[in-house]
């Protein structure tokens, strides 16, 4: 059970380790509380439930507008569905994962069963405003196995609470090995990532980075050295992206009618821009890790993947949207993110000229690095949890 593109990618992560332990496929199903579950369903894994598939993609409670546009879309109705789901899933399951915040939980208990609560979205890092609440407190207490939280401090919180929590690592941290290197980028040019998010969105944040990645080009020393590669989701628009870069509004760019590397489309290239200054911008897909660890500086519009990023070292420019990385998710964000993130107005050439001052400034980017390499933690949690499933499980004759 969990609730959001990031939550599925860690439960996921879990699930992939759980068959390696040589649980059965087909013993389990999951619930993507939030959004399509896309994750689950190419694995195979059968989904169940009610999706939540509003507006604000589960952060309503974040401000008012994101409240009222849900209202108006039926959260009434889509929350009501989701418990009475719940309710008629009880007696069917052994154990839950519950992977994100308190509705994983909550839907859990009203099913009555069991879990094993992974603590992804919330942190002491945050402050008292966006950390664990009572009520969350009490939920982990009387129907938690064991949580595990996303970091050290916010385990030992949970402890001092008598909630049974366990520091294993982050498991956001794991599966983000490169896979090879990226056709078209030489090794000696400077990469910067883009990140846009898997929401929505995504296609419009796309075009945002875009317009700063233009402005970057007429403020660096040699742009045709550098390569703005931008790592989406499954799901990205194409069409919107490459009717935006004819029209008026394309700021310079125009598109290489290449493929990217020998297997096209395989190699994960959805479209690649040259623009009048000679930087270039990629839209891929499927090279998350690969784009992250050869960037230098990222910029970023997206939740997990921010976090992933920084967790790798890697300084992060961000701004707010007209989406869902709006201000009020962006304030939220950053307070856990801290000194690995730069958050500056959503102007272009303000952001670009950032991206600049950093690329320039290599002390600057070490210091980013480090605070985000402490946010994140280690590596192994998923196999920590995984193994953890596997031992309640056997607990329970399964």
């Amino acid at each position: 059970m969990s609730n959001g593109h990031g939550e599925d990618a860690i439960a996921c992560k879990v699930f992939d380790r759980l068959c390696a332990c040589g649980l059965a496929r087909e013993t389990v199903d999951a619930w993507p509380v939030v959004g399509e579950g896309r994750q689950y369903r190419t694995r195979g894994i059968a989904c169940v439930g009610v999706s939540n598939l509003l507006p604000s993609d589960g952060f309503a409670t974040l401000s008012a507008a994101r409240m009222w546009r849900d209202l108006r879309a039926g959260w009434i109705r889509v929350h009501v569905e989701q418990i009475r789901a719940a309710a008629r899933l009880r007696g069917r399951y052994t154990m839950a994962l519950a992977v994100g915040d308190v509705v994983p939980m909550a839907l859990a208990a009203i099913a009555r069963v069991p879990f094993i609560f992974v603590g992804c979205a919330k942190s002491v890092f945050y402050g008292r405003r966006y950390g664990y609440t009572g009520l969350e407190v009490r939920l982990l207490r009387r129907y938690a196995a064991v949580a595990f939280p996303r970091d050290e401090p916010t385990t030992a919180w949970l402890r001092a609470r008598r909630v049974r929590a366990r520091y294993v690592g982050n498991p956001m941290m794991d599966d983000l090995e490169p896979t090879g290197a990226l056709e078209g980028v030489p090794d000696h040019h400077r990469v910067i990532g883009a990140l846009p998010g898997s929401r929505g969105d995504m296609t419009a944040n796309t075009i945002a980075i875009a317009r700063v990645a233009a402005e970057l080009g007429g403020l660096l020393p040699d742009p045709s050295s550098v390569h703005v590669l931008c790592a989406a989701a499954d799901g990205i628009e194409e069409q919107v992206l490459r009717a935006w870069v004819a029209s008026r509004d394309g700021n310079g760019w125009r598109p290489i009618e290449v493929a990217c590397g020998d297997t096209g489309r395989a190699e994960g290239c959805v479209l690649k821009l040259v623009h009048r200054s000679g930087l270039q911008f990629q839209v891929l897909t499927g090279r998350f890790a690969d784009v992250l660890h050869r960037s230098t500086v990222v910029i970023g519009l997206a939740g997990t993947a921010n976090e992933q990023a920084i967790g790798l070292g890697r300084p992060v420019i961000t701004f707010p949207t007209r989406g869902a990385f709006d201000g009020a998710y962006l304030r939220m964000k950053t307070r856990f993110l801290g000194d690995s993130t730069l958050a500056v107005s959503p102007d272009p050439g303000t952001v670009a000229r950032a991206v600049r001052d950093l690329l320039a400034n290599p002390e600057q980017q070490a210091r980013m690095a480090e605070a985000g390499r402490r946010r994140m933690g280690g590596l192994g949690g998923s196999e920590a949890i995984a193994a953890t499933v596997v031992a309640e499980l056997a607990a329970r004759h399964i």
